[in-house]
């Protein structure tokens, strides 16, 4: 059984995760096209915020989280994908810290972010600026800011941290797993995403929907989860049911408990040694 259940009210469009465990979200109600950001404790449950809206409703998404500090940025021009206009909101309450329309966050640390400043028609520059004002403390050349966004690259994340990866089909142990999915599942599709901790093995696969003869006709496809402890499968879940293709990064690990999205709406976890 799941540990806890998240539902924030709209469509779940992006997750970022803070190393401190906070996890900060965007979320879409497509119909009335209003985005909003919401904020989850990641080990207790806990909805640290829900529905805070910025200024700009629609045409502004989450980019990525700094330290403690969530970046969100925007669009000058609906039909111009280019991002400018940073607003940085805490993670801990989702109180908005500040917003500057002539900025674009590269990367940061807690105390200080990169940015490059100028608009769609300017020669820019880059600035460093106070993570929790957006003071410019000062310019920085091309040289300069090379440095600091290598010093910032933290690709790895974090001690704790997996995500879902393509399965190595040709590796060792792979052909056995693959035959427990095709036992398991009818009409398998495309390549499974997986991600281990301990003796558990978390993987997420596709099969042909059989909702209904116009999803089956269609070639729709069911999203399906199951973790596998010591060969057997301990939990099984359709999360996602009729999509048009697979996608990807479907669930994460963090410190033994697996987090996913039910049918785009919830966010889930479950502790794999429960």
């Amino acid at each position: 059984m799941p540990s806890w259940e998240v539902t924030p009210g709209a469509t779940l469009w992006k997750l970022e995760v803070t190393r401190e465990g906070r996890l900060v979200g965007e979320a879409r109600d497509l119909e009335a096209k209003r985005m909003s950001l919401f904020g989850v404790d990641l080990e207790e449950g806990t909805l640290l915020f829900n529905r805070v809206e910025l200024d700009e409703s629609w045409w502004v998404a989450l980019d990525a989280v700094v330290g403690e500090i969530a970046i969100a940025h925007h669009y000058p021009k609906p039909d111009m994908p280019s991002m400018l206009g940073a607003t940085a909101i805490d993670a801990s309450d989702g109180t908005v810290l500040w917003h500057d329309e002539t900025l674009r966050v590269v990367c940061g640390t807690s105390e200080i972010l990169l940015a490059e400043r100028g608009g769609p028609t300017v020669e820019n520059d880059f600035v460093f600026i106070d993570a929790r004002t957006g003071a410019v403390i000062e310019t920085a050349d091309d040289e300069r800011a090379g440095v600091f966004a290598g010093a910032c690259d933290d690709s790895s994340r974090w001690s704790g941290w997996a995500s879902a990866e393509p399965m190595d089909e040709s590796s060792d142990g792979a052909r056995a797993m693959l035959a427990l999915l095709d036992r398991t599942l009818e009409e398998r599709r495309g390549t499974p995403e997986i991600a281990t901790h301990g003796r558990f093995t978390v993987i997420s696969t596709y099969a042909r929907s059989r909702r209904s003869a116009d999803a089956m006709l269609q070639g729709q496809l069911d999203n399906v989860l199951l973790v596998i402890d010591d060969g057997r499968i301990a939990f099984r879940e359709t999360i996602a049911s009729g999509l048009l293709a697979a996608t990807t990064d479907s669930f994460f690990l963090r410190n033994g408990i697996l987090y996913f999205i039910r049918n785009g709406r919830t966010l889930v976890a479950l502790r794999l040694e429960d």
